[in-house]
């Protein structure tokens, strides 16, 4: 059995701040499910079974009601370290910290470019120091901020805490520096930094537990198992839902799939269409294709494939794409008091009416109506206005970035995988259950913008030579396409070759997976094949109908 040395808690969302890239989506309307007993029984718990150390993250755990309690209550039984932004870390809770008397604290610096946290930060750790407490600093490194990274860095050194306090911590999921970057901010001296510098890497020593008591191996990782059992053998249960065969990246000898960290892959279809799929964290790319790693260096963009000029097109907002499958139009998942969300709307004309006044807007093309991005947080008002007079398509919280869109106006569709975690998070696609994670999908490809006229692969392969020899779905076209699972694609037409696969997971999740998988396939076939019908193509709509069939005796066959 594998001993868990150090597992990592964030005890709540809730943060004073709100930062845009927070991979926990913290935010100071934050919560927490754990109560004060409980969180501290399971650490005892995992002390008894050789866990050696636990880090207290968030959101801020300073904002966590019952943090100085369990502090006191581990005092002696395991290293107890806190992660936090510091802006409470004066007066009454410095004096209860002091009290509690962590064995280390690491307080972040999360805008190298305000001189005023960074001034504050060194003060912080500096004090602490002070009265007998071992800290540091996690500095965070963004490409594009890496100037203001460099000088924030050299300011802590030359204060005297040097880099073995200090944590390099590169941003994830967007704006991610090359380790390289990362090394000129440690001044190109020893540094301490993530496993996942490089490469995505686990450590089958560590695990990542949420304030909504989800696991995972990894803090960024988004596919997250709840633990239900609160004790070290319920967590390694959980655990045990990311097989090692996974971490391996080996699913079978006929089509691999590896893990990727924050990558880009390309795919080809039956059409000669090309595919552009983001993976985030979690998502799952065949061998065969040809990928681009984020970290490979500062200059990836150059990478992708691109059309001249006076060959690009419009880039459309796919509704149909970001609607979960096994849902009906509309879907509603933006909540009055949010910001930054994507509402789908009949035409334009909308936007000249008095209650849109005062709110930012950014218009999109999109395949339905027209798509907005609004900046602000709705009011009540607004979201009854566009919900009860259904003038609202969709909406959904976030839009695709813009280097997405740029892949669609170079002829490319472009999929996403879009399984957030959190049941808050963006484009949440939930089953029928209200915590959200026993009943989901991963590795789920979303469409989420289109090309308006696809390019070829003889079109691009100018700018991409790859493309010609890159992993091609020859079964079917993105056009048609709104959601891909690549591994369940290939369970569909090579089962025989793919199940073996399967048996490195328990019998519940297989027969789980199954279950809503090919209840999707069977309804997205039947759908296909009235389309067909409609447009009087009867050899289409014979297929999809004899497909239709074969999923459900896959539905139903014993496994």
């Amino acid at each position: 059995m594998k001993t868990l040395d150090h597992i990592s808690i964030d005890v709540t969302n809730l943060c004073s701040k709100k930062c845009s890239f927070c991979y926990n989506k913290s935010f100071p309307g934050g919560k927490t499910s754990w109560n004060k007993e409980e969180l501290l029984s399971f650490i005892k718990d995992c002390a008894l079974h050789g866990t050696k150390a636990v880090s207290f993250g968030g959101g801020d755990p300073l904002q966590y009601e019952g943090l100085f309690n369990v502090l006191k209550g581990l005092h002696g039984i395991l290293f107890r370290t806190i992660l936090t932004n510091g802006l409470l870390l004066y007066d009454k809770i410095l004096k209860r910290l002091l009290k509690a008397r962590p064995e280390a604290v690491q307080i972040s610096i999360h805008f190298p470019e305000c001189k005023e946290e960074v001034k504050r930060v060194i003060r912080q750790v500096k004090e602490l120091e002070d009265y007998g407490i071992k800290s540091g600093i996690n500095l965070l490194v963004s490409h594009s901020k890496l100037p203001y990274v460099i000088s924030a860095a050299e300011k802590i050194r030359t204060s005297g805490i040097g880099n073995e306090r200090i944590v390099y911590i590169p941003m994830r999921f967007s704006d991610t520096p090359s380790p390289e970057e990362v090394s000129l901010a440690a001044g190109k001296k020893t540094f301490q930094s993530s496993r996942c510098l490089i490469k995505c890497n686990y450590s089958p020593s560590f695990c990542s537990i949420r304030w909504d008591k989800s696991v995972a191996p990894c803090s960024y990782n988004k596919n997250r198992r709840r633990i239900q059992d609160l004790t070290y053998e319920g967590l390694l249960e959980s655990l045990s839902f990311f097989p090692q065969e996974i971490l391996k990246n080996t699913v079978s000898s006929t089509y691999p799939v590896a893990h990727s960290t924050d990558a880009i892959w390309f795919a080809l279809d039956a059409d000669g269409h090309v595919g552009c799929f983001e993976t985030g964290q979690n998502g799952y790319i065949p061998l065969q294709a040809h990928r681009i790693d984020r970290e490979e260096s500062s200059s990836y963009p150059l990478k992708y494939p691109y059309l001249k000029m006076n060959k690009k097109t419009k880039a459309l907002i796919d509704l149909e794409g970001l609607t979960a499958p096994g849902f009906e139009c509309p879907q509603h998942l933006v909540k009055a008091g949010k910001g930054y969300n994507l509402f789908f709307l009949p035409s334009c004309e909308l936007l000249e009416k008095d209650f849109f006044k005062g709110y930012t807007i950014t218009e999109f093309p999109s395949t339905k109506g027209i798509a907005i991005a609004i900046k602000e947080p709705i009011t009540e008002e607004l979201w009854n206005i566009l919900h009860k007079e259904e003038l609202c398509m969709g909406c959904f919280a976030d839009s695709p970035e813009s280097q997405s869109l740029q892949h669609s106006k170079n002829g490319m569709f472009t999929y996403y995988d879009l399984m957030y975690d959190g049941c808050k998070d963006p484009f949440i696609y939930t089953y029928n259950d209200d915590d959200n994670l026993e009943n989901r999908i991963y590795g789920l490809y979303s469409r989420v913008a289109i090309p308006e006229r696809p390019a070829t692969v003889e079109e691009l392969s100018p700018s991409a030579p790859y493309l010609s020899e890159t992993f091609r779905f020859s079964w079917l076209c993105f056009a048609e396409r709104p959601h891909i699972h690549p591994r369940m694609e290939f369970l569909k037409y090579n089962k025989e070759e793919f199940y073996p696969w399967f048996k490195h997971e328990t019998r519940s999740e297989i027969e789980r997976r199954r279950r809503i998988l090919f209840g999707w396939y069977m309804e997205d076939a039947l759908s296909s094949a009235e389309k067909a019908e409609e447009t009087g193509d009867m050899e289409k709509a014979e297929y999809y109908l004899k497909k239709a069939i074969e999923f459900e005796n896959m539905l139903n066959e014993k496994f």
